[in-house]
């Protein structure tokens, strides 16, 4: 099953949101729904540390016979953890898919764990789930093709599809560009987290 979102500024062309689901706890392995995923479009490269932004240059500029190796990028990106921007932004201008994967940073940005006060004020005066915020700004990247969701329950799966519908004001961006982490703090706080 594709579960596709139409991007409602980029007149019905992707970005679009894929569900993916980990398996844990159900034995299963990482499903993907969605036609663009490192597991569906090969070549793919996928990136995740504070290194990201120095991986990502290097692979663009990986040629096999003049032409380029790689065709999707995907990386970390969220309103916490930016640095891969720039090199995202240069990717996709050179032809690759841009895949953004863990949106909602492993779980700090949902309506559960809210890791600023800010993100939960811009969610409640947009009206929208702190989850939909956090998708929402990465759907308004122009370079982002596909924002996958690590949704676990269909709930989430509902509130994270929602986020495709959200039209983000640029002031709400602007205020949730200073929630940038340094690259070293957000990878190191990442590591410290339960994996249930």
């Amino acid at each position: 099953m594709v579960l596709v979102g139409p991007h409602p500024r980029r007149g019905g062309e992707v970005p679009h949101i894929a569900a993916i689901g980990q398996g844990r706890g159900g034995g299963g392995g990482q499903q993907v729904a969605g036609q663009r995923s490192c597991v569906a479009m090969q070549p793919c490269v996928s990136t995740s540390g504070p290194e990201q932004e120095a991986a990502i240059r290097k692979a663009v500029g990986v040629t096999v016979g003049g032409a380029p190796l790689f065709t999707s990028i995907q990386a970390t990106w969220n309103v916490l953890e930016t640095s891969a921007g720039g090199a995202l932004a240069d990717a996709a201008a050179a032809g690759c898919s841009v895949i953004v994967k863990e949106a909602v940073a492993n779980g700090r940005l949902t309506p559960a764990e809210a890791v600023d006060d800010r993100v939960a004020a811009v969610a409640a005066g947009l009206g929208i789930a702190v989850d939909q915020l956090a998708i929402a700004a990465a759907l308004a990247q122009p370079w982002a093709a596909t924002v996958l969701s690590g949704a676990a329950t269909s709930e989430q799966l509902a509130s994270n599809l929602a986020a495709a519908a959200v039209d983000l004001p640029p002031a709400a961006l602007d205020e949730l560009a200073e929630l940038a982490e340094p690259p070293a703090d957000y990878w190191a706080t990442r590591s410290r987290r339960p994996w249930a």
